[in-house]
């Protein structure tokens, strides 16, 4: 994977990380001003690296000399920059909110909106990875189209990933209204308590729907579970599709399977 998508990642798994364990720490040891910080700058951080991580796959698969370019570069520090003032504004408003036991909504539809932005961005992403992997045989070379087979399946996963943190935020932002409006008897407190518990659920699952439609990752996963099918098969060609073109192929076999289905055309299954 290309150099800022991985650096997005490994950003995203820390603010996860990160996420969860000022969580667990603040719920065991109270509400101690240095870990609700933390907690909160990286519930915000982590939403907009994966809107973030989107913008970098569009624009790799899109305009890839501008993806290469210093002005890219640039753009990386400024989004990087604006996550971080942005993150410091949410931290801000939220802890004087606590103070005055009051709520704004407007986080919240800030939230769902950054993941409704989100969602047509990774579907544009998926569907130009595979028509562009699709119509580049013999034009792009195989680093490229290998860099171009793991935009479709991130982006991929990225789509179901999105899908869930939608349904998550429609929830609370319903929730919020109908505490708003008085139809249910709840304070501002709890309404915390069960956004901060409902935060810490998407948290941990959001990886796990990462790895388990991703398909590289989820077979890697499922051999070492299961060490009897991993022995049977030991070598396999896949379409860009994850479907089995061809078992212990030999090395003619091999070629041109794997050109027919970088073609898309039809395969021959041996």
């Amino acid at each position: 994977m290309v150099g800022y998508s991985r650096v997005i990642l490994i950003s995203l798994s820390i603010g996860m990380t990160i996420h969860l364990i000022f969580y667990f720490l603040r719920e065991l040891f109270g509400k101690i001003l240095l870990l609700d910080c933390a907690h909160r700058f990286s519930q915000i951080v982590v939403f907009m690296l994966q809107s973030f991580f989107s913008l970098d796959r569009l624009l790799f698969i899109k305009s890839p000399n501008f993806y290469k370019s210093s002005t890219y570069f640039l753009l990386v520090l400024a989004v990087s920059t604006m996550i971080f003032g942005i993150a410091v504004k949410f931290l801000y408003s939220t802890l004087i909110d606590g103070l005055q036991q009051k709520m704004q909504p407007g986080w919240l539809i800030f939230f769902i909106s950054l993941i409704l932005v989100n969602l047509p961005m990774e579907l544009v992403a998926m569907k130009s990875s595979r028509d562009k992997y699709n119509r580049t045989t013999g034009v792009l070379n195989l680093n490229q189209r290998f860099n171009l087979s793991i935009s479709y399946e991130m982006t991929r996963c990225f789509v179901f990933g999105t899908v869930f943190n939608i349904l998550i935020q429609i929830f609370l932002v319903l929730l919020g209204w109908l505490i708003l409006v008085d139809k249910l008897s709840w304070t501002m407190v709890d309404y915390r308590i069960i956004n901060q518990i409902t935060f810490a659920f998407e948290m941990s699952i959001f990886p796990w729907i990462l790895l388990f439609c991703h398909r590289q990752w989820r077979d890697k996963t499922w051999k070492r579970i299961n060490p009897w099918i991993s022995g049977r098969k030991t070598s396999i060609v896949t379409n860009l599709k994850g479907q089995t073109i061809v078992t212990n192929p030999t090395q003619h076999d091999y070629f041109e399977q794997l050109d027919a289905a970088w073609r898309g055309g039809p395969v021959t299954i041996v």
